[in-house]
């Protein structure tokens, strides 16, 4: 087995997006404070219960739905701010398998840079994101 050295630059540079993603995605975070008022510390608790206990965000949704000011928008940071996260997850496991191989070296060059587009609309985001 050979250890396939531009899939580990690869993994390094997907772990760094991804702890760049957890950074750059707290503009979220910020947003769902204002449309909840006080009731900001409950979210990440509920979504974390609500995985554990009933395998279902549905409760999440409807405290979004009772708490927020602006309940369609609320819902939509929410959404996003969980899948923000899925795109550079996704290229570290394919970095791992892609370390015992070399078939995954094309793929691994082109998702970087489908991910470099998805981390410039993350970034340019809060710009278009109008607080009310």
């Amino acid at each position: 087995m050979t250890f396939n050295e531009p899939a580990f630059m690869y993994l390094l540079t997907y772990i760094l997006i991804e702890v760049f993603v957890v950074f750059q995605a707290g503009w979220m975070t910020t947003e769902l404070k204002i449309l909840l008022g006080d009731h900001n510390l409950k979210i990440s608790s509920m979504t974390r219960d609500a995985l554990k206990n009933e395998h279902s965000i549905k409760p999440v949704f409807e405290y979004l739905n009772k708490n927020a000011r602006d309940e369609r928008k609320a819902k939509k940071l929410y959404v996003f701010y969980y899948i923000s996260f899925v795109p550079a997850l996704i290229g570290v496991l394919l970095s791992i398998v892609g370390l015992f191989t070399t078939a995954l070296n094309n793929i691994l060059s082109k998702y970087y840079f489908i991910l470099f587009i998805f981390i410039m609309v993350l970034v340019l985001s809060p710009a278009c994101c109008r607080r009310d």
